[in-house]
């Protein structure tokens, strides 16, 4: 009788659920939403919906599609496989070192040491530092792909739980009252405005390369067959794209404006957020395409 195969559930399925959710939490997560909420006043609601779109759904989309695919380059190679070649090499320059690990360092570094020294500090000198421990943290975690869901799934994500509560507990503490005016492009064009700030957290560009990634922390788990390891790919993006929205629902209540007080006021939270980002998009490019 064959044996019947391993499937990726229960505990396991919310540990890898977990680490790709960690994967997208960066510093933009972290920002963006209270920002907007802050901005966008009586037109919250409709903003956080364009959020949705392209910050979750856009990156579920892309995480399903890789996985079903079979890889980002068998995906492009749909196309033509030169576009599959320009279109990888593309995505992993802007989720690396182009955009998305310059950002995410330089967004920690200004949350969590400028404050905190005097205005005569070296500041170049600490960014140096600062910068060279971040990146050797981010190369460790990225050495071992495989172990991510260890590292992140059980470690990071919960303290990013834990984070998102200490700051929606002190917009409950420390509220303020109703939802202001719309300012900018919020009054006239919320949903589009929302979408655009959500697609600038570049998870959707990630989600390309994240797919690879997840599947082989599934793989680690002891799930072989393909069928089953494109399955719980997918029930994964499902599992990381359904948290976020918990913490843009805290961020459009009526004291949403004092949710983007307390995260600009979060320094520790900000470097344990923005290290997820550097550190699984540097692990997705060890990994053979």
């Amino acid at each position: 009788m064959r044996e019947k195969e391993r499937r990726l559930e229960g505990r396991d399925l919310l540990l890898v659920g977990f680490t790709l959710f960690s994967m997208f939490f960066g510093a933009g997560n972290l920002i963006f939403p209270p920002n907007i909420a802050a901005q966008a006043g009586t037109q919250t609601w409709p903003a956080m919906l364009g959020l949705a779109l392209s910050a979750v759904g856009l990156p579920v989309l892309g995480v399903v599609a890789v996985a079903r695919s079979g890889g980002l380059d068998a995906l492009g190679s749909r196309v033509h496989p030169a576009f599959a070649r320009v279109f990888t090499i593309v995505a992993y320059l802007a989720i690396g070192p182009c955009l998305a690990i310059p950002r995410t360092a330089t967004t920690s570094f200004e949350m969590a040491v400028p404050p905190f020294v005097g205005a005569d500090a070296p500041i170049g000198v600490y960014q140096l530092v600062y910068s060279l421990v971040f990146f050797a943290a981010a190369l460790f975690i990225a050495l071992r792909p495989e172990k991510l869901t260890d590292r992140l799934g059980k470690i990071l994500c919960p303290i990013l739980v834990a984070l998102i509560v200490v700051t929606f507990v002190g917009c409950l503490v420390n509220p303020l009252e109703g939802y202001g005016p719309a300012t900018g492009d919020y009054a006239t064009h919320a949903v589009v405005k929302g979408f655009i700030e959500g697609y600038q957290t570049m998870d959707t560009i990630a989600a390309l390369a994240f797919g690879i990634v997840i599947a082989v922390n599934i793989r680690a788990r002891g799930v072989e067959e393909e069928g089953a390891v494109v399955q719980g790919t997918v029930r994964a993006g499902v599992v990381a794209g359904g948290m976020s929205p918990m913490w843009w629902a805290c961020c459009s209540a009526p004291w949403a404006a004092s949710c983007w007080r307390v995260s600009s006021s979060l320094p520790a939270s900000m470097c344990a957020w923005a290290l997820s980002a550097p550190a699984a998009s540097t692990s997705t490019a060890s990994v053979p395409g």
